[in-house]
C-alpha cells in the first residue's frame, strides 16, 4: 500500500490513467499479470481459494475487503492476477450512493478501511509512512485543484471546487492518523 501512496505522489497514477483515458479503447498492456490484488466490483475466485481463507472477512463493513482478501489468498500460496482482455463497465460509488453517503462520510469510511487493512496486515511504521505520504498526496492535489479553480473554465472550476471538497475531506480524516496510525478503527472490528 505505500508503494500506491508512492506510485500517486510521485504522479505515475495520474498519469497512467490519463494516458490510458487518452487512448481508450486501445489497451498497451494485455497480458494477464500477477497483481497485489484486484478491485472487487469484478472478482472470478476458485471455490478452493475461497474456501482456503473462508472468504471475505465481515469486519470489513465498506472497501478493502477485496483488498484483504486477495492478501490473504496470496499467503496461502494463490495467486491474484488481473486480466487485462476482460472488459466490464462498473459505476463506481453505487453502493455508496445507495446508502446515502455524503462525501464527507464515504471519504471517512474509505479511510477507516485502510486503517483497518493496515492494522491487520503491517507493522506501526509502515502505516505511519503509508498515511504521511497519502497526506502529501492529498495536500498537492489541494493546490492542483485551487489552481485548476483560478485559472480554468467555468466547468473545469466547478470540477477543481468538488474535487478540492474531496482531497481537503481525506486531509481531515488523515491528518490525526498521523500520531496513531495503526490503532484499531473504533467501527471495524479486527479479524480474529
Amino acid at each position: 500500500m505505500a508503494d500506491e501512496a508512492l506510485l500517486e505522489l510521485s504522479g505515475f497514477t495520474t498519469l497512467h490513467n490519463a494516458l490510458r483515458r487518452a487512448i481508450w479503447p486501445l489497451r498497451l498492456d494485455r497480458r494477464p499479470a500477477d497483481v497485489g490484488f484486484v478491485d472487487g466490483a469484478v472478482m472470478v475466485i476458485r471455490r478452493a481459494a475461497w474456501e482456503s481463507v473462508n472468504g471475505l472477512d465481515q469486519s470489513f463493513p465498506f472497501y478493502a475487503e477485496e483488498s484483504d482478501f486477495c492478501i490473504r489468498v496470496r499467503k496461502r500460496g494463490w495467486r491474484v492476477v488481473a486480466y487485462p482482455d476482460a472488459i466490464v463497465m462498473h459505476k463506481r460509488g453505487g453502493s455508496s450512493t445507495l446508502t446515502g453517503m455524503t462525501v464527507e462520510h464515504h471519504v471517512a469510511a474509505m479511510v477507516r478501511a485502510s486503517q483497518a487493512l493496515l492494522h491487520k496486515h503491517h507493522h506501526a511504521r509502515y502505516c505511519a509512512l503509508y498515511f504521511r505520504l497519502k497526506i502529501w498526496f492529498h495536500r498537492l492535489k489541494v493546490v492542483s485543484c485551487q489552481i485548476a479553480r483560478a485559472i480554468g473554465t467555468p466547468s473545469v472550476a466547478q470540477s477543481a471546487s468538488h474535487a478540492l471538497r474531496i482531497h481537503q475531506s481525506y486531509l481531515r480524516h488523515l491528518k490525526p492518523l498521523v500520531a496513531r496510525p495503526c490503532d484499531q478503527p473504533s467501527d471495524v472490528a479486527r479479524a480474529k
